[in-house]
């Protein structure tokens, strides 16, 4: 680290001291150093560009860090962080369009932004992981593009070599978004609709290929982090980052687990999450306030999709355009949904009438139920600050 250094000039500008003893430029490569330079140079430009027409400021990390970080991932041959998220000086985000991130993994050799979907299941994740998918605007989600989307890592059903296995979901996930594959030999996930896997079987090499070939790097889970207070390291360690988290009237969860297979039979069991838990901590995540970390209401989705979708684009810098419309037209309140295979029914992410799931809740759940939901002081105080009814 002590081989750079970044300071301010008297002109307000940034300069960047490149010492370099012999040793230096005997242990680099003259590629990595061209490389090295690029990834300070796009950076130290972008910065003065945006400062110019949009009086921000870089708030994640300096063009020192971002330095001293490509230069590490140099040392150990793995993939650096990034930092874009500005901030306007009258608070509102400055936006990178897709070009703009595509800029910065070209100069960097990696995906600029990864992003985590997570929320219970039942609560809409699915449909958010392809929201964020319609950025790579392509017809189908499972071809390669701009975006790298996997569907729902950390579950059971995936093979790791024992030393991946013993890091958990967290290390999974860690290393997904850096599209580190090397341990993982296989993802339930994968051939999931949602999944950018090209049509073709799982293997090490595609998902690196794919996934260091995109701009964004998108991925959900739903049985992992409910209590996302506990995962809030995570960002301190991939400060390109970002989380999505989704919250849903914890009724409307329980109903919908009670309607559907499993999920009905591992409630009968008493092997499932209860309506207590998922009012605690959907009470918990909903007081986060954390620069990089986003929250959904479904309800509001369901009521106003395109502003939702609006705000998902701006969080995480992208461009909202008729891609996107288009997305909104075939997903919510759509005129035609198509016809899913058996397999597929009560998961597609097409509805033609979006909002009937808001209040079904009072059909599904017993009298007891809804009993506990109006006596539990978690339930309530989520209601009370997301509108939800009470009774």
């Amino acid at each position: 680290q002590a081989w750079l250094s970044s300071v301010d000039n008297p002109t307000g500008g940034k300069e960047l001291r490149f010492p370099t003893p012999k040793s230096m430029t005997r242990r680099m490569s003259s590629s990595n150093l061209r490389r090295l330079f690029l990834a300070a140079f796009s950076f130290a430009t972008a910065e003065a560009i945006v400062k110019t027409s949009h009086q921000v400021e870089l708030k994640e990390c300096s063009l020192h860090e971002h330095a001293i970080s490509e230069l590490s991932s140099l040392v150990r041959s793995e993939v650096s962080s990034a930092c874009e998220t500005m901030e306007t000086s009258t608070s509102a985000k400055a936006t990178l369009s897709v070009d703009s991130i595509s800029l910065l993994r070209h100069n960097t050799g990696r995906p600029a932004i990864s992003v985590w979907v997570t929320g219970y299941p039942r609560s809409g994740s699915s449909t958010i992981l392809s929201m964020v998918s319609a950025a790579g605007q392509g017809l189908d989600p499972q071809v390669p593009g701009k975006i790298f989307s996997l569907f729902e890592p950390c579950h059971g059903g995936d093979k790791l070599t024992p030393s991946k296995a013993s890091e958990g979901c967290a290390g999974l996930l860690m290393g997904i978004s850096q599209c580190n594959f090397s341990r993982v030999k296989n993802l339930w996930g994968w051939a999931d609709p949602h999944s950018t896997n090209d049509h073709k079987p799982y293997s090490r090499s595609l998902a690196h290929q794919h996934c260091r070939g995109s701009d964004l790097v998108a991925f959900k889970s739903v049985d992992y982090a409910h209590d996302l207070q506990k995962s809030l390291w995570m960002l301190d360690e991939r400060p390109e980052l970002r989380i999505i988290s989704i919250i849903r009237d914890p009724r409307g969860v329980y109903a919908s687990w009670k309607s559907m297979e499993p999920f009905a039979k591992l409630l009968k069991n008493g092997e499932y999450y209860s309506l207590q838990e998922v009012c605690e901590n959907m009470k918990s995540n909903s007081k986060i306030n954390h620069e990089r970390v986003h929250h959904i209401v479904l309800e509001d989705l369901v009521k106003d999709p395109r502003s939702v979708m609006q705000g998902v684009y701006a969080f995480l810098g992208m461009t909202f355009g008729q891609a996107q419309e288009d997305w909104l037209q075939k997903t919510f309140n759509a005129a035609r949904c198509p016809e899913a295979p058996a397999w597929q029914h009560g998961y597609e992410d097409c509805h033609s009438n979006s909002s009937e799931v808001v209040e079904k809740w009072r059909q599904v759940l017993t009298a007891g139920e809804q009993q506990i939901f109006r006596s539990e002081e978690s339930c309530q105080e989520l209601a009370l600050a997301r509108g939800y009814p009470t009774e």
